[in-house]
């Protein structure tokens, strides 16, 4: 993972893992993704919603679709996946607590 990070952003970089696949945190609020993506939410509420998640962005392992991914996470509703994801929680807050030590601001999304 190391050798994909420039030099220059390797003292900025945060890797978080969520406890089964990214695309858990991505469906954390499934109503949201599925708004984003044109699909029911149904689709979504599931243990592993991998399958539901790549099949909704027509995503592969040789289509990965990043534009689509990067945009997500640019909507992103934090505040919902903070509070549905205890892994994702974790991660935010491993982040707001690096952010601080590299004087990066970062917003409090568990503030009111």
């Amino acid at each position: 993972m190391r050798a994909l990070i420039p030099d220059a952003y390797v003292q900025q970089t945060i890797i978080g893992i969520p406890d089964r696949n990214v695309e858990c945190w991505y469906c954390a609020d499934p109503d949201w993704i599925a708004k984003q993506t044109g699909r029911n939410g149904s689709e979504f509420r599931s243990e592993d919603p991998k399958g539901a998640f790549n099949a909704a962005l027509e995503a592969s392992t040789y289509h990965r679709r990043e534009d689509a991914l990067a945009r997500l996470v640019e909507m992103a509703p934090l505040k919902e996946w903070i509070g549905r994801s205890s892994s994702f929680a974790d991660f935010y807050e491993q982040a707001r607590i690096i952010a601080k030590q590299i004087d990066c601001s970062m917003p409090n999304e568990r503030a009111g």
